[in-house]
């Protein structure tokens, strides 16, 4: 999880030309700290998110959706 917010604090500072980046640490530690907090209380309630919200949400979408159209695109663009 650090190296997600590591990487975003660096690409945020990049994109706005911020000369430095530890400015943005704070400001992304407490965004991810929130919704930490705000998803799930404890390690079960985690666990119960992740088994009903993940499949659906994030699973389906990354596995199948995204790469059938990016499948369609590639065969309408090499035809």
């Amino acid at each position: 999880m650090s190296i997600y917010v590591y990487a975003a604090v660096i690409g945020t500072a990049d994109l706005f030309n911020i000369k430095q980046p530890s400015q943005l640490a704070f400001p992304f530690g407490f965004i991810v700290w929130f919704f930490s907090i705000a998803i799930a209380s404890n390690v079960t309630e985690h666990f119960q998110e992740g088994l009903k919200v993940l499949p659906f949400y994030f699973q389906f979408p990354f596995q199948v959706a995204f790469p059938l159209i990016i499948l369609i695109i590639a065969f309408f663009k090499n035809r």
